[in-house]
């Protein structure tokens, strides 16, 4: 998919620089940043993370218990071992005791019923025929209650241990390291979910995941058990490494960004559809903080630790290659296009990239390769930071080089109407899935019927 989108984005912007070329007036340039992906704005799928504990335990007051002393609080430390707090246990207490004397009485009804059916099983050898039938209905009778009251005893003997644990056990072990998420002394329901609050919540700490969210959109993009880089927001060279435990299609929620990727602004839903929580499974979370927020990435190599740091720029950017160098169409610090020769490192043939050693930055920008292209040309730069959300198309990539093409005319015509209104040149715009270049009379690249795109009509 990425070396679908370099392509869609690649024959987009020779749409503009065709136009803009033979006018001879300017030439579109592209952020590296934008190209390499490692700007605001990239071109591999990005989705925001969190770092989350592997384990949480919620503590129920069960049994009518309730709580005496509250040791901790929410956001300190735990230790294995440590007590949390204790129980008041005077109802268990008198619980207890009322079971004891129950218990009693039972014992002492079943020892009076069976003294009862003795005495019945001797008069009854004693009767005469007539009577013999009666003493065998009450001498059942006795057996019956007999065996009800034993069977109740050893219910309420099974209640008696359950509450004399309870009048022992007066504190709350913690049994995991970690911290204290939530305390609610006073119950509650989540204002969210709307279900009950639990007692007490408690997240292992050292044991985490990264948790992220995949709609409908983009859900073809991550699988179970796909390798993923997990990302530093702060330090892009920072990685960490892993793979997709489980999507959970079974708990959607639902978003209202109208966005499929904008790593700047944390989030990778798209409008109107629901959105899905997916779990990291870490190979190692050295280094990670408890809600730290990051970014995940199908693992596609780019992550490789020995080329951390470095380009890895499409090969179809650049021309005149030989073993250690090339050259790019880059914007000089005047404006301008200029011829630059650029010293190239290993060659990347899944991804079709080189590593760039030296000679071009992330804050350059470059064009197209095209034979309209000389040096001295104004540049007119085609700039990450101008995209906003929304601005890149939700529906599936043409392949092939085969595009759909409708002149003069843009869905809606919201951006690009019948009106023959253009938006702002070099900007793709959103409108059912379609592609706009911006120019008054260029191709607009919709979603239906495809066909193979040569040039575009000049601008004015």
């Amino acid at each position: 998919m990425k070396k679908v989108f370099l392509t869609v984005l690649a024959l987009a912007l020779v749409v503009t620089m065709t136009a803009c070329g033979e006018s001879g007036e300017s030439v579109s340039v592209q952020s590296v940043a934008m190209i390499c992906g490692t700007g605001n704005v990239g071109i591999a799928e990005r989705f925001a993370g969190v770092v989350s504990s592997r384990s949480e335990i919620n503590v129920e007051l069960t049994d009518g218990r309730k709580a005496g002393e509250i040791i901790v609080a929410e956001g300190d430390d735990v230790e294995a071992g440590q007590v949390l707090f204790t129980y008041d246990t005077e109802a268990q207490q008198i619980n207890f005791e009322k079971a004891q004397l129950e218990l009693e009485q039972m014992k002492n009804a079943i020892e009076s019923k069976k003294k009862t059916k003795e005495s019945l099983e001797k008069e009854k050898n004693n009767a005469s025929s007539d009577q013999k039938l009666q003493y065998s209905l009450e001498i059942q009778e006795c057996e019956t209650e007999i065996r009800e009251q034993e069977y109740n005893m050893a219910i309420k003997e099974k209640e008696l241990a359950r509450l004399e644990e309870a009048v022992s056990d007066t504190q709350y072990i913690c049994p995991i390291t970690g911290r204290v998420k939530s305390v609610n002394p006073d119950g509650g329901y989540d204002q969210q979910t709307g279900e009950q609050l639990p007692f007490m919540s408690i997240v292992e700490t050292g044991a985490y995941q990264v948790k992220g969210y995949v709609n409908e959109m983009n859900a073809q993009v991550l699988g179970e058990g796909m390798d993923v880089i997990v990302r530093s927001r702060s330090d892009k060279d920072v990685i960490w490494k892993g793979s997709v435990d489980r999507i959970d299609w079974e708990n959607p929620q639902k978003s209202g960004n109208n966005f499929y990727y904008y790593d700047g602004g944390g989030s990778s839903d798209t409008s109107s559809s629901s959105k899905y929580p997916f779990y990291i499974e870490l190979d190692d979370s050295e280094g990670l903080i408890l809600g730290q927020h990051v970014f995940i990435e199908p693992d596609y190599g780019q992550g490789v630790l020995e080329d951390a740091g470095k380009l890895h720029l499409p090969s179809m950017y650049l021309f005149d290659t030989t073993e250690n160098s090339g050259y790019v169409w880059a914007e000089n610090g005047s404006g301008r296009l200029e011829k630059r020769k650029v010293s190239l490192g290993s060659f990347d043939s899944d991804m079709e990239t080189y590593v760039i050693e030296d000679g071009l930055t992330e804050d350059d920008y470059i064009a197209f390769p095209e034979e309209t292209l000389q040096e001295g040309m104004v540049c007119e730069r085609f700039d990450p930071e101008s995209f906003e959300p929304g601005e890149f198309p939700d529906s599936e990539m043409p392949v092939d080089g085969e595009f759909n093409v409708e002149e003069g005319n843009f869905g809606d015509g919201e951006f690009y109407g019948d009106d023959g209104n253009s938006g702002e040149d070099g900007f793709f715009y959103e409108n059912d899935g379609g592609y706009g270049d911006g120019m008054e009379g260029g191709p607009v690249l919709t979603g239906d019927e495809p066909v193979v795109i040569a040039t575009a009509a000049p601008m004015g």
